[in-house]
């Protein structure tokens, strides 16, 4: 089951272009590479152009499938 989609992307691409996900929207507010592999990003999600919630994401973009990083 190699390169078996595992979820779907919930962030925006770029700092100016919102994700429309429903009745939401999802802004990209800052985004920081820690060390390689390891992102953070902070997002923002918007109903009714209010915002409700604030996310900080931790993206571990080479996580080994059913085990732990080596740098755990």
């Amino acid at each position: 089951m190699i390169n078996q989609k595992k979820c779907d992307k919930y962030w925006p691409n770029s700092y100016d272009e919102p994700l429309y996900i429903d009745d939401l929207s999802i802004t990209l507010e800052k985004e920081t590479e820690l060390q390689e592999g390891i992102i953070i990003r902070i997002l923002k999600i918007y109903k009714d152009q209010k915002e409700i919630k604030e996310i900080i994401q931790v993206h571990m973009e080479s996580w080994p499938d059913h085990l732990t990083p080596n740098y755990s």
